[in-house]
């Protein structure tokens, strides 16, 4: 245990620039972006700017991760480090897990507070929250498949003939798996028992706007499938295990 904290706070270490970046650039817009609003004398314009910063943290922590290992690979210490590779993959996962979360809460507290004071709307916690667990989980799911590429990229390059090749490789295997995931779901009886168990949740979609009130967020529930859940979470386990299993041959990165 004592292993895994210090690895955790090496990579905390590694990353605080580049995360404290990150979060002055959420701070900047979303003060900007109310500043905006309440200049033009539009309040509810908040709404979608804050939106806009969506796309930043979906994808926040596979970028992150992704850094940590280029880090990694450009250190060379990987070689020589004692601990296991499903330890030094963890740490990495769970060090920009702990910053993703930090900054979805300031972004949704943040932009709530603001929506709250410019605009005087309700807001939905129970939908912001779910809607935050969605991209932490799509956020999560796609950080497993970099750790996975990656280490496919730089296993290879332990064979000369291939190393000018390895992209082709990477790609290779993100062609073919999305081309038998799409041919496995187009079977009729397989789509239909797939997205036949399903849940309800309650969302945020987006913004409407309405001349006499603006925009104003919409709050609609969205059917989720279960067994898609279920097989993702069950893949990125399998994937984490092959990335580690590769990485603990202490291939030159």
């Amino acid at each position: 245990m004592k292993s895994f904290i210090g690895l955790l706070k090496k990579e905390m270490l590694i990353s605080r620039f580049w995360y404290i970046t990150y979060l002055i650039i959420i701070l900047v817009g979303l003060t900007g972006g109310a500043f905006f609003a309440n200049r033009v004398d539009e309040p509810s314009m908040i709404g979608p700017m804050i939106i806009m910063f969506m796309p930043l943290q979906l994808f926040f922590l596979p970028l992150m991760v992704h850094s940590l290992l280029k880090t990694e690979g450009r250190t060379q210490l990987w070689l020589y480090n004692p601990q296991s590779s499903v330890k030094l993959l963890l740490a990495k996962v769970t060090t920009a897990l702990m910053f993703q979360i930090i900054s979805q809460i300031l972004w949704i507290s943040c932009g709530s507070i603001m929506m709250k004071l410019l605009n005087n709307q309700n807001i939905s916690w129970k939908a912001i929250i779910l809607t935050n667990v969605g991209l932490l989980s799509v956020g999560l799911y796609l950080t497993i498949w970099v750790i996975f590429l990656w280490t496919i990229y730089h296993s290879l390059g332990k064979f000369p003939s291939l190393r000018k090749f390895r992209w082709l490789a990477v790609l290779l295997v993100i062609i073919v798996y999305n081309t038998l995931e799409t041919l496995f779901i187009k079977i009729g009886f397989i789509h239909d028992r797939v997205f036949k168990l399903t849940t309800s949740v309650n969302t945020t979609l987006g913004f409407t706007y309405k001349n006499d009130t603006g925009w104003t967020i919409i709050y609609e529930p969205i059917p989720v499938p279960i067994l898609p859940i279920i097989f993702y979470t069950i893949l990125s386990f399998i994937l984490f295990i092959i990335a580690s299993k590769l990485l603990d041959k202490k291939v030159e990165v």
